[in-house]
């Protein structure tokens, strides 16, 4: 099979992070290992220089001067791992910028397509299309694993975003809102809020996602949750949550 020289470059793009980081490893490993190497000659030369010297200890600086040639090859191989380290931080965050950036543009599109959808075909139609989404999402992610102990009066409830089921109520979820909404207001100019203090407020554990999306009240404007109830393949009524008007956008 014939490889392209395209392909290559772009699995060690892809996979840059993975080799500095393995690189550092390797240096790691080979700096201790000269270490343990150089160590009797270190030991050898410090008792020959203090045999010359007529003494019972060297100095510290006297020490460095008679053995620092020993260390050469572990001084290389630690140069080695914090040039690795760094190569690999730095690609990894030119790799999340772009993941950011990725996002923010299909966000934008999604808005677009949406108000064009809207438009188009109107907001009834377009909210039975979403039903029918929803609809299919639950028959194919039955509520097995429920995320939340249940107490009286509560319900099904499936997080669009996490793809995740757990038990509350609306009126759980409006006070989880407004408490988010009310997060962004005192905080002040540019007032942000996670999408994992949501998460906290209903019981949930934080996403990986969450750590780093959420709201700016000056940009998203506040959380509005948008809510479609639902029959599971039992019949049974389920509460899907989703964030349609102000999705989370990272932060």
């Amino acid at each position: 099979m014939k490889v392209k020289l395209s392909d290559v470059k772009s699995f060690c793009k892809k996979h840059g992070s993975d080799f500095m980081l393995g690189g550092a490893i390797v240096a790691s490993i080979t700096a201790v290992g000269t270490a343990i190497y150089a160590t009797p000659k270190a030991v050898a030369l410090i008792n020959n220089r203090k045999e010359e010297l007529e003494v019972d200890s060297l100095t510290a600086v006297e020490t460095i001067k008679t053995t620092w040639t020993c260390y050469i090859p572990t001084f290389v191989a630690e140069s080695f791992v914090i040039a690795f380290v760094i190569a690999a931080a730095t690609n990894n965050n030119k790799h999340n910028a772009a993941l950011s950036t990725a996002y923010v543009l299909s966000e934008s599109t999604f808005r677009e397509y949406r108000d064009k959808v809207v438009e188009t075909i109107g907001e009834k139609k377009e909210k039975a299309i979403r039903d029918e989404i929803a609809k299919d999402r639950v028959r194919d992610n039955p509520p097995v694993n429920i995320e939340t102990p249940k107490v009286t009066g509560d319900q099904y409830c499936y997080d669009a975003i996490s793809d995740r089921y757990f038990y509350s109520t609306v009126e759980k979820i409006k006070k989880a809102q407004n408490e988010i909404n009310d997060l962004m207001m005192r905080s002040g100019v540019g007032g942000c809020a996670y999408l994992n203090d949501y998460y906290d407020l209903v019981g949930l554990r934080g996403t990986r996602f969450g750590e780093e999306a959420g709201w700016d009240y000056y940009k998203t404007g506040l959380v509005d949750i948008d809510f479609d109830v639902i029959l599971t393949e039992d019949g049974v009524p389920c509460l899907v949550i989703d964030f349609i008007k102000n999705r989370p956008v990272y932060l």
